[in-house]
């Protein structure tokens, strides 16, 4: 057996091999390589054992030799490490956990901000907060030709003022994710407050549109627009987000505003104090009691409600006449009439299927609008419907 073993050990094959020179060189110097010089090679540069091992054999155990090596000053983790180790000691557990649940940014994101500015919370939350919105400017630029359809219709409302306000994104996911969701709270309450100081006139109630230009010049907060909100939001989420349109109602003590909201998504966050709401759709009414005997808020609420889940579900288009006749039975459209051709189709039945007071009434398809209306002693002045990603007429 040593006769063979004598053969092959000195042959090309194994002399060759890179594990066998490796070992060659290691063994004449393995001895060299202290326990204390290893642990603390580790330590300061955060290199695996077999690296750092390696590293010792070559310059004999010389700390000082090592470290200024090009092999651990030009890789990454070694630069990190030697930025890192001296400010790292600053950055406790409990500032970089309030940082994330403040900012929602990465760990990695909220320990850098945290070591540039020695731990001090306050000014990083505002450096996150620029480079986020820098991201987020330059983002807006890119993604502007992208179609956003997704998004929430917020809506927030007192009994004499109420809003409406669609945000896109494009995506559903992004849609159900608190910082989407916050961000149409905030747009919401930034188009109340318009509406709330512009205030109704003394008899009438007052509807007024905003579109986009006017949405992104709005304040949001003490120090920032819609329109800066709409870049920092960009940036965190990945997407293009706009705010497409708003509708403001305000209306005078003789009148009152009935709401609904459907498609609500999933709460990702804690509902705010102010109330609003957001779903796919929304829609409000203006209602006006007669002057018989008053109604209580509370069944005046939910004649509001029911009206206003009427018109999101059935979608009218105008409001119609009010002095019609309410006992008017209805026009069912014929078997002939329903295979032929729209352009067939009596005038009077396409105006019924449009027209909020001759349509069928939602929860109660027996009675036309203007007969619940009539029964319950309130006038219909006027109504808006919101339907997130819809086609809008131009």
């Amino acid at each position: 057996m040593g006769f063979f073993r004598s053969l092959v050990l000195p042959t090309r094959l194994f002399q060759t091999m890179p594990a066998f020179r490796a070992s060659a060189s290691v063994k004449g110097n393995a001895s060299h390589v202290k326990k204390e010089s290893l642990r603390e090679l580790r330590q300061r540069t955060g290199y695996s054992f077999s690296s750092c091992k390696e590293a010792l054999i070559k310059f004999n155990d010389d700390l000082q030799q090592v470290l200024p090596t090009r092999l651990f000053q030009t890789m990454p983790a070694f630069r990190a490490s030697a930025s890192v180790k001296g400010n790292a000691s600053h950055v406790k557990k409990e500032s970089l956990r309030e940082l994330r649940q403040r900012t929602g940014y990465s760990f990695s994101s909220c320990k850098e901000a945290l070591i540039k500015f020695n731990d001090d919370l306050q000014q990083a939350e505002v450096w996150l907060e620029e480079q986020a919105k820098e991201r987020g400017w330059n983002k807006t630029t890119q993604l502007q030709t992208r179609v956003a359809s997704q998004g929430l219709v917020g809506f927030l409302q007192t009994r004499s003022t109420g809003v409406l306000v669609e945000v896109n994104c494009e995506t559903d996911f992004v849609a159900r994710t608190a910082r989407f969701q916050q961000l149409v709270q905030c747009i919401t309450r930034a188009v109340f407050e318009q509406a709330r100081q512009a205030g109704p006139q003394q008899e009438t109630f007052d509807k007024l549109y905003m579109g986009s230009e006017e949405l992104v010049k709005l304040p949001c907060s003490s120090s920032s627009c819609v329109e800066e909100q709409l870049a920092l939001c960009t940036g965190k989420l990945g997407e293009r987000i706009a705010v497409r349109r708003a509708c403001l109602l305000s209306v005078p003590s003789c009148c009152y505003l009935g709401s609904y909201v459907h498609g609500t998504p999933p709460a990702a966050f804690a509902t705010p104090t102010d109330c609003s709401l957001f779903g796919k759709y929304a829609a409000m009414v203006v209602l006006q009691p007669s002057a018989a005997p008053g109604k209580s808020p509370d069944i005046q609420a939910d004649i509001g409600r029911k009206l206003a889940q009427h018109v999101v579900g059935m979608a009218p288009l105008s409001i119609g006449e009010m002095e019609e006749d309410t006992e008017q039975e209805r026009v069912e459209p014929s078997p002939d009439v329903e295979d032929s051709d729209m352009s067939t189709t009596p005038l009077e039945i396409i105006e019924e299927e449009t027209r909020m007071l001759q349509q069928p009434f939602l929860l109660d398809p027996t009675l036309r609008v203007t007969q619940l209306l009539h029964s319950t002693h309130v006038s219909l002045l006027d109504f808006v419907r919101f339907e997130c990603g819809e086609k809008l007429d131009a």
